[in-house]
């Protein structure tokens, strides 16, 4: 979406063509290592034991460039048995159902995950992942979810077998 035909340069300002950066920024940035420390209290004060951040991220919700997120359960791509993560989504900008808001299905926390992400040897000694469906699956529906729009500073707790995009 942000490259121009010639595949080399941008066909946006730089700022519009940005759609993720990181997936683990705590281990990296000093900034996002703080703020996890103190999500880790927020979420110990809400009686999860041990928290621990396994991923952190900025995503940004360009008008031009990146696309949605479609339906998925955090839980499928961090998995744990017996299921115990949570995702933590802090809104840096006002979000609303114009710019990229999140969405999510009420009551999904009881539904079962649908899929797990598992590593595999792709038999040329290279590792792949891929989206496994437990037994019985559903395909993740949007049908029912409510918009979730937030003002800058919110912050969002999602249990991780909740279904929801952005």
């Amino acid at each position: 979406d942000a490259f121009a035909e010639d595949g080399k340069s941008l066909q946006y300002p730089k700022r519009d063509c940005i759609n993720k950066v990181g997936h683990a920024l705590h281990v990296h940035d000093d900034v996002f290592r703080e703020y996890c420390g103190s999500l880790e209290r927020i979420a110990g004060g809400l009686g999860m034991k041990e928290p621990v951040p396994l991923q952190s991220m900025y995503i940004c919700k360009s008008p031009r460039t990146g696309g949605e997120v479609g339906p998925h359960q955090d839980s499928s791509f961090l998995y744990t048995d017996p299921p115990s993560v949570h995702g933590v989504w802090l809104s840096v900008d006002k979000a609303g159902t114009d710019n990229g808001c999140l969405w999510v299905i009420p009551g999904s926390h009881s539904t079962p995950i649908q899929k797990r992400l598992v590593r595999k040897d792709n038999g040329e000694g290279k590792t792949e992942l891929e989206l496994v469906p437990f037994e019985e699956t559903t395909e993740l529906s949007t049908e029912g979810g409510v918009a979730l729009p937030t003002e800058q500073g919110d912050l969002v707790i999602l249990h991780g077998q909740v279904v929801h995009w952005s």
